[in-house]
């Protein structure tokens, strides 16, 4: 349950980090990866995401962000 605002990363590979219901705006994600992390629950802004690393099973979540279902 954590805030990152306008905040520029400097580190690009969190592994086994919780970042469960933490928020991200104005913080670029690009080329972070998060695919040994939990972002269960995650809330970020759009253009924030764009780059980022995930998982299948983390893709499948963020589409819910997007607006796409998945069948």
């Amino acid at each position: 349950n954590t805030s990152f605002n306008n905040i520029k990363l400097l580190l690009n590979d969190f592994n086994d980090c919780k970042f469960t219901s933490a928020t991200f705006y104005k913080t670029s994600l690009a080329d972070i990866d998060f695919t040994t992390s939990d972002i269960s629950g995650i809330s970020v802004d759009l253009p924030s995401l764009k780059g980022a690393i995930v998982n299948e099973f983390q893709a499948m979540s963020l589409s819910l962000l997007l607006g796409i279902k998945i069948k």
